[in-house]
């Protein structure tokens, strides 16, 4: 019998840790010979679907590469001949995953924030290091989401500081390898007002 898959090869890639990708090939089964079906071998690879081509047809077989680590990953897509389980066909499989941490700032100033108020930015941070991130920044800073899971795309972060008391503080938000310098002062009603009027003078 006679089959074929085309592309005779497909690379994957470069996939951020935690994420996918996929492939379309094209499997053809030729006139002469029983079913064929698809499977898929090597880490990270799998078929989306089951696939099975009769005598004469030809179906698209889409194949998802989905790493747990990063480097280099090699795999096979194979049509085998019902019955016999032998391998008609085969196309190589190649994929790529890398991790990777990117944080939008170093620090953030949140400048004078009245006592009792809350100060609000946000940042923006994308995970692609396979493993979600717990955050947990030193009162009175707090952030939103504590969480923050391996997606590969840039996710908001909300960072508040709710001051207690008229002082300077200063934390640091860990971010997976990455340190956030957060600092702001707490003033008083009184000394808003006195900065506004100073403001307003020049």
């Amino acid at each position: 019998m006679s089959a074929s898959l085309s592309p005779s090869s497909a690379t994957l890639g470069p996939v951020p840790l935690g994420t996918s990708a996929v492939a379309q090939l094209v499997a053809t089964n030729e006139a002469g010979g029983p079913p064929v079906s698809a499977r898929v071998t090597g880490d990270g690879f799998a078929l989306l679907a089951d696939v099975t081509v009769a005598p004469c047809e030809s179906a698209t077989v889409y194949v998802e590469y989905a790493a747990s680590s990063e480097g280099e990953h090699r795999g096979t897509l194979e049509l085998v001949e019902q019955g016999t389980s032998t391998v008609v066909a085969s196309a190589s499989l190649s994929g790529t995953t890398t991790a990777s941490l990117s944080v939008g700032a170093s620090s953030l100033d949140f400048g004078s924030v009245l006592v009792g108020a809350t100060g609000v930015t946000t940042l923006s941070v994308t995970n692609s290091t396979g493993a979600s991130l717990t955050l947990s920044p030193a009162a009175p800073f707090t952030v939103d989401p504590t969480q923050l899971p391996s997606t590969g795309i840039p996710q908001q972060l909300f960072v508040r500081f709710d001051p207690t008391a008229a002082t300077a503080y200063s934390a640091s938000l860990a971010i997976g390898s990455e340190t956030v310098t957060l600092s702001g002062t707490g003033i008083e009603e009184s000394d808003a007002e006195a900065l506004a009027a100073a403001a307003d003078a020049q």
